[in-house]
C-alpha cells in the first residue's frame, strides 16, 4: 500500500503528471498488485539477510514494546522505568545479535540464534522488569506522582477527566514483573538440542 501510494501520488507530483482521478485510482490498483506480484515471487526463496533482518527487527521491536504498551496502560509508568528498559533491551537484541557477538548467545543457539531471535527471550522479560522497578522507584525516590498522567490515560482510553483514578494500581505491573522473572530464566538457560 505504500508502494501504491507512492507510485499514484508522489511520482505522479514530482513529474507533474495530470491525471485523472479515476485513472489514479486504476493506477493505485495496478501498483498494488504488481508490488502483491513481486514480493510474492521474492517470498518464494527469500536472501538469507532479508530474513535474518526482519526477524532481528521485530526482536528490538519486542524488546521495546513493554515500554509502549504499559505507558498506556499504567499511570505508574515513568521515565525512570521507561528509558532504561527501552535502552537495556535494545542494547541486548543489538550487542547478542548474530551480526554483532555470533558466538556469544542466549538459550538455543542454532537457528533461532542464527536469526537473531534469541535475544529477545532475554530482552522482553528484563525490559519488563527494569520497567516496572525503575518506574515504581523513581516514584519512591524522584518524587513523580502518578497522578501526572492520570488526565492523558483517560483522554487515551475515552474516559472523562472526571478525577476518577483508573489504571493507578501497582499490583498488575509487580504481578506481571513477578512473571517475567521464570521467562528471563527461560530465555538465559541453555535448550536442549
Amino acid at each position: 500500500m505504500a508502494i501504491s501510494a507512492t507510485v499514484a501520488n508522489d511520482l505522479l507530483d514530482v513529474f507533474e503528471i495530470d491525471v485523472a482521478e479515476d485513472r489514479q485510482t486504476m493506477l493505485v490498483y495496478l501498483s498494488i498488485g504488481a508490488s502483491g506480484l513481486l514480493i510474492a515471487l521474492v517470498a518464494l526463496s527469500p536472501p538469507p539477510f532479508l530474513v535474518v533482518s526482519i526477524l532481528w527487527a521485530f526482536s528490538l521491536a519486542a524488546a521495546i514494546t513493554p515500554v509502549v504498551v504499559l505507558g498506556v496502560w499504567s499511570s505508574r509508568v515513568n521515565r525512570y522505568g521507561a528509558v532504561p528498559a527501552s535502552v537495556l533491551g535494545a542494547v541486548i537484541v543489538i550487542v547478542f545479535s548474530p551480526h554483532v557477538l555470533s558466538n556469544i548467545t542466549f538459550g538455543a543457539g542454532g537457528i533461532t540464534s542464527a536469526l537473531g531471535m534469541d535475544a529477545a527471550f532475554v530482552a522482553v522479560p528484563l525490559s519488563v522488569i527494569v520497567l516496572v522497578t525503575g518506574s515504581l522507584l523513581g516514584e519512591r525516590f524522584a518524587g513523580i506522582d502518578p497522578r501526572e498522567h492520570q488526565s492523558l490515560l483517560n483522554e487515551i482510553h475515552g474516559y472523562p477527566d472526571d478525577g476518577v483514578e483508573r489504571f493507578t494500581s501497582a499490583w498488575p505491573l509487580v504481578v506481571l514483573a513477578l512473571l517475567s522473572v521464570p521467562l528471563l530464566l527461560w530465555g538465559l538457560a541453555p535448550w536442549p538440542t
